[in-house]
């Protein structure tokens, strides 16, 4: 059948614009170029998105509805070249566009790309778990499979997750991919370069100093960030969150101000990134004689004529591996050439019906026009084509028998947790410190006994009461006495739980405590990664029975401190406090969630008696570790005046008053205790112990009883508020409102909108 010619015109309209497009992505690479070749010094920041075209450029690189792919170049690109000319992309973003410096992540930007890691590691980890629950299919599927293309096919229909794994087609290949980013240390906020002391100029420390550096400047930025507020909502898509609204504005706006910085100076800072709002509220607004875009924006796309764009895994380019009369050769501009020739062959301010004209009549003229170039791309292309099909087909090697499938599947899920581990640890956790020591805990962590890693207790200490982490010798954690890691592995899972990233803290107890089984040290039982673990557990739960593994965890803890001879204690303080916050987690998931009634677990009025007991034999001074004994009685107090919310003002149930309030005293005197003995005041201590204060105020004092209600309601409007953990929270502060507004009735009379 002859091809319609109207088609073939409509095709070549299709890859004018096309070409036009790259061409114009192209051009600021020139001028670029020509900055640095007058000595001018370029720095990159990155938008989350093209993290995302690294981690993953299957999704981000094709054409979806609504989005344009990130590289997908021509119409008509198969989606295999795409994702390959996107992954191309986005490593040479990364790792050859500034090989000295790591790449910005401006703020909050660092915060976004924080969630985007912590989703995938969420994702990977359930995506490896039901891998090894599909284990059990792939018996049957092999013997239905005919040969490796069906084998591939029933894997991927019927174990999808087991096809993600082996394939690297899932949220676990994307962990892989973004732990290489963080364990070379390629992308990281800008306070990183200053702390880290990696740059010199006196301009660029100053340009990229934190915005709050005096009040004038604050009120500068404020501006600023309005303005930008102001222009992406023109462009932004109205569905998009406002809160992501304002993140792109900051943003944006903190670009805006290291450049205006730096103006003059040799150095200009340039943002990556494949956002086309971005880039329509950039190019309506002018910085002198050009945009905003056309000076400080570039897409992934306008490296894509680089020769390390095409480099293969051996270090080769196209050209070198045979790719020659195509338009790899960038030093003669074959590519740029070809691109400008097929672009200038219309013109495209024409109309629809004028451009198909034209179109057909170039056709006419030069027939082959079209092919040509289609040649000269795929030969361009060959080589990141070829790399593509390679990777999947060795994915598929040694797959053909059931044995060496389930081997290499156990082999991927070993690596990806051992890309896991060795990211969330020291590099990565240096990375997102430095985006949020600036910020209260939203929980308290849990105080760890390193009765026999001194090193492990100094190293925890620096980071929970200076903010920041240990510097050269002091960050050493390895001793003899623990071959296995242990203690590394525990004290970076504190870390976490320091930052309320409780999922990070389980995977990492758990790991820790396998390291303990497995190791079977004298000094190390595993003690303190169970209790660390149950206490993330409970942190963790979703629903009142995930309580179920927190009281196994801590179980087991208290069994081992019984079993442990170089211990002189046969019960921890600790423990007993951990074991009455998962009754107490209980009864606010039965209240705020309406989860069903749980068996055998203490009432309220029991609850609170166990408190105030627990705290009694802390003031006899049963726990000798002062940092131990200070964060225990926090605990315990902030859980005792929970219980007395919870029966007064959610059951209307009667407390007596004068018991507590020598233990409002206590929480006050713990409170404002030796500075830098336990963590900051957390976000909900600070809450309950406000609401405290309200509630045991003198009522006939009615100015007082106003004025510590007032401080306690500003505590509950604020936005960390919003950092909610558990999934009743935002009731709970809803509850504690109603509390302070008088306007609760409690379950006992029939006040069903409170619970």
């Amino acid at each position: 059948m002859n091809r319609d010619p109207r088609q073939d015109a409509q095709q070549l309209v299709a890859y004018v614009r096309a070409a036009t497009k790259q061409l114009d992505y192209l051009r600021p690479r020139k001028e670029d170029k020509a900055f640095l070749e007058q000595d001018g010094k370029l720095l990159y920041a990155v938008d989350t998105d093209v993290i995302k075209l690294y981690t993953n450029p299957g999704e981000m690189s094709v054409t979806r509805k609504n989005r344009e792919g990130y590289a997908q170049i021509f119409p008509d690109d198969d989606p295999y070249l795409a994702t390959a000319i996107g992954a191309a992309l986005a490593r040479y973003v990364f790792f050859y566009l500034s090989e000295n410096l790591p790449l910005l992540a401006l703020p909050p930007l660092n915060e976004e790309m924080q969630h985007v890691y912590y989703g995938i590691a969420r994702d990977a980890s359930g995506e490896l778990d039901r891998a090894q629950e599909q284990k059990a299919k792939l018996d049957e599927i092999f013997e239905q499979a005919e040969d490796d293309e069906e084998l591939a096919t029933l894997i991927l229909t019927r174990a999808p997750d087991i096809y993600k794994v082996l394939w690297d087609q899932g949220a676990s290949g994307e962990l892989k991919q973004f732990g290489d980013l963080l364990e070379e240390s390629r992308v990281a906020p800008p306070c990183h370069l200053l702390d880290e002391d990696l740059v010199k100029d006196v301009n660029l420390i100053q340009a990229l100093a934190p915005v709050d550096q005096s009040l004038q400047d604050m009120f500068d930025f404020r501006e600023l960030r309005e303005a930008w507020f102001d222009r992406l909502r023109e462009t932004k898509s109205s569905s998009r969150p406002i809160t992501l609204l304002y993140d792109d504005a900051v943003a944006m706006a903190r670009l805006e101000w290291v450049n205006d910085r730096l103006e003059g100076n040799k150095y200009r800072l340039l943002m990556i990134t494949g956002d086309q709002s971005l880039f329509a509220a950039a190019q309506r607004y002018s910085k002198g004689s050009r945009s905003f875009a056309e000076k400080f924006l570039r897409h992934p796309r306008t490296y894509l004529a680089e020769p390390e764009v095409l480099l293969t895994e051996q270090g080769q380019t196209s050209q070198e591996t045979g790719a020659e009369g195509g338009m790899a050769n960038h030093d003669d501009n074959r590519f740029v050439e070809s691109l400008e020739m097929l672009g200038q062959s219309l013109k495209l301010n024409d109309s629809e019906e004028a451009l198909e004209k034209s179109a057909q009549s170039v056709l006419d003229d030069t027939p082959d026009l079209l092919v040509k170039f289609k040649e000269k791309w795929s030969k361009y292309t060959s080589s990141l084509a070829a790399r593509q099909i390679e990777n999947m087909e060795y994915a598929s090697e040694h797959l053909n028998n059931l044995h060496d499938l389930q081997q290499r599947l156990d082999e991927k899920i070993e690596e990806t947790w051992d890309s896991f581990f060795k990211t969330t640890t020291k590099t990565g956790y240096g990375l997102l410190l430095y985006s949020t020591s600036d910020r209260r805990p939203v929980r308290n962590a849990p105080p760890l006994r390193f009765d026999s890693f001194k090193k492990a207790r100094n190293f925890v200490d620096i980071v929970i009461t200076e903010g920041r982490l240990p510097s050269g010798a002091q960050q050493s954690l390895k001793v003899k006495e623990d071959p296995w890691d242990y203690t590394f592995y525990l004290v970076y899972a504190l870390l976490y739980a320091y930052l309320g990233k409780w999922g990070f803290t389980k995977s990492l107890a758990a790991h820790a405590t396998y390291l303990a089984d497995k190791g079977k040290v004298k000094a190390i039982t595993g003690r303190e990664a169970y209790f660390l673990l149950a206490v993330a557990v409970r942190h963790s739960s979703k629903k009142l029975g995930d309580l179920t593994d927190a009281r196994e965890y801590l179980s087991m803890a208290r069994r081992l401190v019984v079993e442990e001879g170089h211990h002189d204690r046969n019960k921890d303080v600790r423990f007993e406090s951990e074991l009455l916050a998962i009754d107490l987690t209980a009864h606010l998931f039965m209240a705020f969630k309406g989860d069903k009634q749980a068996k055998d677990i203490p009432s309220l009025k029991e609850l609170q008696h166990s408190a105030i007991a627990q705290l009694e034999e802390l003031k006899s001074g049963v726990e000798p570790d002062e940092i131990i004994r200070v964060a225990t009685e926090r605990n315990l107090l902030t859980n005792l005046f929970m219980l007395t919310f919870l029966r007064v003002f959610g059951y209307g149930e009667p407390v007596d008053k004068a018991e507590l309030t020598p233990w409002l005293a206590y929480f006050k005197k713990n409170i404002d205790g030796k500075n830098g003995q336990v963590p900051r005041l957390s976000t909900l201590v600070d809450i309950i112990f406000h609401m405290a204060v309200w509630f045991l105020s003198e009522d006939g004092n009615k100015e007082e009883k106003k004025r510590n209600r007032k401080s306690a309601m500003k505590l509950l409007e604020a936005r960390s508020v919003r950092d909610y953990v558990m999934p009743y929270d935002k009731k709970r502060i809803r509850f504690f409102k109603q509390c302070l507004n008088g306007e609760n009735k409690s379950v006992a009379t029939g006040g069903k909108d409170i619970f």
